[in-house]
């Protein structure tokens, strides 16, 4: 019998996109707190913006962490 050779592939492009999100969110976020922050809603209108670069900075992480298998039925999960 052959053995079947596979290739582990990850997908930079996802990686980077959501490093570039979660950058440009960060970036957003300071500039909210330096420019509008006065009451409670303008406070949370930048948070809202810091949780979301947050959450793709861990979906950046994610990315790497299981890559795809191109052969495989389910992600490789590590």
């Amino acid at each position: 019998m052959e053995k079947q050779k596979t290739k582990i592939s990850r997908s930079w492009g996802a990686t980077f996109g959501f490093l570039g999100g979660a950058l440009i969110l960060f970036v957003v976020s300071i500039l909210l707190f330096a420019t509008i922050v006065e009451g409670p809603i303008t406070v949370w209108l930048a948070l809202v913006q810091a949780v979301a670069a947050v959450a793709l900075l861990f979906m950046a992480l994610a990315v790497l962490a299981n890559p795809v298998v191109p052969s495989a039925i389910s992600p490789l999960v590590a």
